[in-house]
């Protein structure tokens, strides 16, 4: 029959050193609970500040280190996946923010910057493409441009013929539109 005066662990009958190495080693497992806790509040915290000096991908790194490190933790999985959508949105805008204004370098850093965040975000892939193609369209320009400034009369019909495509693929391409114009005006003198 186990009382609490015969229990074999009570104090007064416990080998001592036994019960010091017990007391240690659930000393030790609440010690390492509470650090564990302490390591994904102290990434969460680390992450909040990264983001807010625009260090998002340091920041969203962190914060994914949170919720490893608590995966129960809804408060860290809430924030890292808000965090990620909303920076991923604003830095998409600010892409194609920068493509409409003919930044095209600038546009694409953004678009790359979204795509290691997010690799299948499709309006970064989008915005690549659009890039892309007008990049082309800006090289078919330029030699229409160069033949527009022979002035003969092939060569503007040549440069018309240039401009064709990019104005059918971007009806609103303003340095086709505006070469257009003076093509159209050279003709009408001759």
């Amino acid at each position: 029959k186990t009382t609490p005066t015969n229990f074999p662990m009570s104090r007064d009958r416990a080998d001592p050193f036994l019960y010091m190495k017990l007391c240690r080693l659930l000393g030790a497992c609440m010690l390492a609970t509470l650090l564990a806790g302490c390591g994904g509040m102290q990434a969460f915290e680390e992450g909040k500040v990264l983001l807010s000096e625009g260090k998002y991908e340091q920041g969203l790194a962190k914060l994914e280190e949170a919720v490893v490190l608590e995966p129960k933790n809804t408060e860290y999985r809430i924030a890292l996946a808000t965090r990620r959508s909303s920076i991923i949105n604003r830095m998409v805008s600010a892409g194609e923010a920068a493509r409409q204004a003919g930044q095209i370098s600038e546009a694409e850093k953004i678009y790359r910057q979204v795509q290691v965040l997010d690799p299948s975000n499709v309006m970064a892939r989008q915005g690549m493409e659009a890039l892309a193609l007008e990049r082309r369209h800006r090289q078919t320009i330029s030699e229409a441009e160069a033949l527009f400034k022979k002035g003969e009369k092939a060569d503007l019909l040549d440069a018309l013929e240039k401009l064709r495509p990019v104005l059918s693929e971007n009806p609103r391409q303003k340095d086709a539109l505006n070469l257009k114009a003076r093509i159209d005006e050279a003709r009408s003198k001759e």
